[in-house]
C-alpha cells in the first residue's frame, strides 16, 4: 500500500461515516419549542420533536433518527399521535429514548391550583375549563394518594340490589337511598356482578329507587349483564355523600372541585393533579 494515500482514505471514511451518523433531536423541560432541537438547545415538547421527526421522514429517511428525552416531566395537553407519517424504513429506524441516567415522566395530568379553605377540612377551586364544558375528570391525586369520588355508602357490602327491573335500569335496593335526587350530578351505580364490576350513570332516584342510563365503563364480560338481586353496590359521586377525608366531588355545572383533606394536608400547599387528555398517545 502507498503510505502517501493512506490519510486521504482515512478522510474519505470519516466523510462517509459522519454522513450516515444517526440524525438526533432533543427534547428538555427547560428548552424551547422554538429552538432546533440540538443538544444544547432543545425542543420543550415531545408534540414538537415527533413534528420534526415527522418532517425528515416526509423527506425520504437516509440515516437513523433519534429522539431524546432529558430528565424531568412532560405534561402533555393533547395525546401524541403517531401515524405511518412517523413511520421509519426497512434501512433506517426512530427511536424514542429517554436520556442515559435520567428519568423521564410522560404525563397526562395537569395541577390543580387555586385553592380556598371553605371550613373544616373541606378545601374548593374553581376550575373554568369543567364549566365550560372543556374539562372533566373523573380521577384526581393529591400528594401521591388517590382521591376517592364521594360515594355512599363508604364500606363495600353494606348496600345490596333488592329488584331489578325496565332492561336492567332500574333498581331497588335493601335500603333507604340519598334522599336527593343523584340525577344530574355524575353520580354512578356501581355494581359487582358475577365476573365484572359495571358502572352506569344514574339518571334519576328518589328513596325508594334509582334509574340508571348507559354504562360509563365495567370491568369483565358486559354491562350489568347478571346485576341481579342479591348483588353489593355502591353510589358513586353524590354531593351529599362528601363525608370522609379524601373524598372529593366535582360539580360539572359550576365548575367547582370540592375536597375534603385528610389529616395534615393542605391543598393549597400540596401538588392536587387531575388528568387532562384522555389518552397519553394514539398510534
Amino acid at each position: 500500500m502507498n503510505p502517501r494515500v493512506l490519510p486521504s482514505a482515512l478522510a474519505a471514511l470519516a466523510l462517509v461515516s459522519v454522513a450516515v451518523s444517526a440524525a438526533e433531536f432533543h427534547i428538555s423541560p427547560g428548552g424551547n419549542d422554538a429552538n432546533p432541537g440540538t443538544k444544547d438547545k432543545p425542543f420543550a415538547t415531545p408534540a414538537r420533536a415527533v413534528a420534526a421527526v415527522r418532517t425528515l421522514v416526509a423527506g425520504g429517511l437516509n440515516r437513523d433518527v433519534r429522539v431524546v428525552l432529558h430528565g424531568g416531566t412532560y405534561a402533555l395537553e393533547a395525546p401524541l399521535v403517531f401515524t405511518p407519517a412517523d413511520s421509519g424504513s426497512a434501512d433506517h429506524a426512530i427511536t424514542y429514548a429517554a436520556a442515559p441516567g435520567e428519568t423521564v415522566v410522560i404525563s397526562g395530568g395537569r395541577p390543580v391550583t387555586g385553592w380556598k379553605p371553605s371550613g373544616g377540612a373541606k378545601w374548593t377551586v374553581e376550575l373554568a375549563g369543567v364549566k365550560a364544558g372543556q374539562w372533566f375528570f373523573r380521577q384526581l391525586v393529591v400528594n401521591g394518594q388517590r382521591v376517592v369520588r364521594a360515594r355512599w355508602p363508604d364500606e363495600d357490602g353494606v348496600l345490596h340490589i333488592a329488584t331489578v327491573g325496565n332492561e336492567v335500569k332500574s333498581f331497588t335496593f335493601d335500603r333507604t337511598l340519598p334522599p336527593e335526587n343523584l340525577g344530574d350530578q355524575d353520580a354512578e351505580l356501581v355494581v359487582y356482578e358475577n365476573w365484572s364490576v359495571s358502572r352506569a350513570l344514574v339518571t334519576t332516584s328518589d328513596e325508594r329507587q334509582l334509574a340508571t342510563a348507559t354504562a360509563v365503563g365495567w370491568i369483565g364480560h358486559g354491562d350489568m349483564t347478571t346485576a341481579s338481586p342479591g348483588k353489593p353496590a355502591f353510589i358513586e359521586h353524590a354531593r351529599a355523600a362528601l363525608d370522609q377525608p379524601g373524598e372529593g366531588f366535582l360539580d360539572r355545572r359550576t365548575g367547582t372541585l370540592t375536597y375534603l383533606a385528610r389529616p395534615g394536608e393542605i391543598p393549597a400547599q400540596a401538588v392536587p393533579v387531575a388528568p387532562f387528555p384522555t389518552q397519553l398517545w394514539k398510534i
